[in-house]
């Protein structure tokens, strides 16, 4: 077995049980196209805006929505973002209709790169 060959040391039984039920739990990604790009890239790769959420973030949303599962933005192509959602929230997000899910992708991203998705305009 690989493991035992990479990592040697015996851990209690306990701590293998818990290492054995870990699991990643529910993520999606969502794809995102724009009309045009409204983000920065650097030009050389796939980009990633990766999102801090703080207790003074909640000026758009309700505490335990599902925006509060989003946790990085990846530049996927010329005017294609790919959002990735984890966590509890991730299954709340499934309910939600297309639309919904639309708009609060863009206030998301509104709330943290200071522009608006439609125009990209600052102050949004």
């Amino acid at each position: 077995m690989i493991a035992s060959v990479l990592f040697q040391l015996e851990l209690p039984r306990s701590k293998r049980d818990a290492m054995r039920s870990l699991g990643f739990g529910v993520v999606n990604k969502l794809w995102l196209a724009f009309a045009r790009a409204f983000w920065e890239n650097d030009g050389v790769g796939v980009s990633t805006y990766n999102i801090h959420w703080s207790s003074q973030s909640s000026s758009f949303r309700d505490d335990g929505h599902w925006t509060r599962g989003v946790y990085s933005f990846s530049v996927c192509g010329p005017i294609t973002l790919v959002a990735w959602v984890g966590g509890d929230e991730s299954s709340r997000l499934e309910e939600e209709s297309d639309e919904d899910v639309a708009s609060n992708c863009r206030k998301v991203l509104c709330r943290f790169t200071g522009r608006d998705s439609g125009s990209g305009r600052r102050h949004c």
